[in-house]
């Protein structure tokens, strides 16, 4: 008999095991793992097999913690129970030797005899010589049907390329851990790293969708939200002027970029120094590089900006971000706003948090000018204004609001050009020359009181200058089309007032209003 043969129905006592280990996850709350992403689902591959990815680093190997890890597989593997599905193991910073790894097998040798013949292939991601001659030295003892299931795969394109889910969506759920190691083989030296690396850089590679209603939130942000807003840490005294020493920061950044999930979270300062990094390293600017020339534009204006304006700026500059930079500031605004939450605490308000981060919110673009610290007083009374107001900070809410409004004024117009050509065409078909004459008379009127209100336009703009192009642009399209039809009456006029029909001028209004009403009453009818 071999060892691990799929073809074998595990004993009675291992079915046993499985079906208590399925019924227990049902029971307890296994969502760490989810968060953690464990085991990650890839879609279909070509072969439309279930494609499922394991990471073992996320365990600790905690006793209490891989019982759980065992029910959650077991959990997992049952719902491949009528399918068939591959497996891709990943030991990214995983010993092979460890207790993580024996559970794995605990695992396979629990499984029904239907679910170990579902399993079609086994992807080993990463593997190193030294763990291949390992395997290599177990083959003879192991069944060959599973042996010949193991596939070695060198780089993630090689997987990445049998999904029927596009490549660069598929990375999307591969942990940083693992990106960050398949750049270090490839190209040591410049791989993704999370310090340094733009907001939408990191949305866009390592974005998750744990945190409702968000789904590109960088995975790190939520790391850090995590623990600095846990009971522990959030009441800490003067908690962002914490500072760590240096071989504390280093060995925590040093973590971090290599996506050590056991780096030392527990040392607040490290912790706190850390986060602040995460926002200084940034080569743009975490609300955008446009940012301090909108708050800088501010201080040209007659009269200093009130709260309502600064908060109206800081809505527009976040409309101006990619949509998942504005998960980013949405996330951390909402973050701060629940830190000031326990001021009477770390004395967190969210002014002092303000002026702690705006300079890494907003940097100038160049060497700063004699206006640079009033503009950074606008951005730490903004951005204050955006912590007590995080709700309002909805991803891809802002630029859908502003087109209602824009489109106002050309709706109010439209009616008018409507009851224009109605009116014109009416009289034009009129039998009655007195009723001509009327309807050409309200012509002139109407063409008169247009001509009469372009001039009247640009007095308004002064005033506001904002929605100076938009008032005076909407109008003029709504009115322009109307000066051809006003043609072909003054030529009537021209005609009428040679044979001496032409109106009086001092009858000319009555008989306008009394065409308003006559035309009223036959679109009634």
């Amino acid at each position: 008999m071999s060892y691990m043969d799929s073809d074998e129905e595990a004993s009675p006592e291992m079915l046993m095991q499985y079906r208590r280990a399925v019924e227990m996850a049902q029971k307890e709350d296994l969502s760490a793992f989810d968060r953690s992403g464990l085991i990650q689902s890839l879609g279909k591959n070509k072969d439309n097999e279930e494609v499922l990815l394991i990471t073992f680093c996320f365990l600790t190997g905690a006793a209490d913690e891989l019982e759980k890890a065992m029910h959650y597989a077991l959990a997992k593997l049952h719902e491949m129970e009528n399918q068939p599905f591959a497996v891709i193991f990943a030991l990214a910073m995983t010993n092979w030797l460890n207790d993580a790894v024996s559970v794995l097998k605990q695992c396979y040798l629990s499984l029904p005899r239907s679910i170990k013949k579902n399993l079609k292939k086994i992807y080993l991601l990463h593997w190193t010589l030294a763990r291949k001659m390992v395997l290599d030295a177990m083959s003879n003892v192991v069944s060959e049907k599973f042996w010949k299931k193991i596939v070695y795969v060198e780089q993630l394109s090689d997987i990445l390329s049998t999904l029927q889910m596009p490549p660069i969506e598929a990375l999307t759920k591969i942990p940083y851990v693992v990106q960050h190691e398949e750049e270090e083989r490839v190209s040591p030296g410049s791989a993704l790293t999370i310090y340094g690396t733009p907001v939408a850089t990191l949305c866009a590679r390592i974005p998750t969708n744990i945190v409702p209603p968000y789904t590109r939130l960088p995975r790190i942000y939520v790391d850090f939200v995590d623990h600095i807003t846990s009971r522990e840490v959030i009441g800490t005294k003067d908690l962002f002027c914490l500072q760590a020493d240096c071989a504390s920061i280093y060995a925590f950044v040093g973590d971090i970029d290599q996506g050590n999930p056991f780096a030392e979270w527990t040392n607040i300062p490290a912790l706190i120094t850390g986060f602040r990094l995460l926002f200084d390293c940034l080569t743009i600017p975490f609300l955008g590089e446009g940012a301090y020339g909108t708050f800088s534009a501010l201080t040209k204006a007659a009269t200093a900006p009130d709260k309502t304006k600064l908060l109206d700026t800081v809505m527009q500059v976040y409309s101006s971000l990619s949509p998942g930079e504005q998960e980013a500031c949405s996330y951390i605004m909402k973050a701060f706003k629940v830190i000031s939450g326990e001021s009477s605490q770390n004395a967190m308000t969210p002014l002092r948090i303000a002026e702690v981060f705006a300079p890494s919110f907003c940097r100038p673009p160049t060497k700063p000018d004699s206006q640079a610290p009033i503009v950074t007083q606008m951005i730490v009374q903004a951005i204050s204004l955006a912590i007590e107001n995080a709700e309002k900070l909805t991803p891809n809410a802002q630029p859908k609001a502003v087109q209602p409004a824009a489109a106002a004024p050309a709706g109010k117009a439209a009616p008018k050009k409507k009851r224009a050509e109605s009116s014109s065409s009416e009289s034009s078909s009129s039998s009655s020359d007195e009723e001509s004459s009327s309807s050409e008379g309200s012509s002139d009127e109407a063409q008169k009181k247009a001509n009469g209100t372009k001039p009247a336009a640009p007095a308004t703009v002064p005033a506001r200058p904002p929605a100076a192009p938009a008032a005076t642009g909407e109008p003029e399209t709504a009115t322009a089309p109307a000066a051809p039809k006003a043609a072909a009456p003054k030529q009537q006029i021209n005609r009428q007032a040679s044979a001496g029909k032409r109106p009086s001028s001092s009858s000319s209004s009555e008989e306008s209003s009394d065409d308003d009403t006559s035309s009223e009453e036959e679109d009634d009818d």
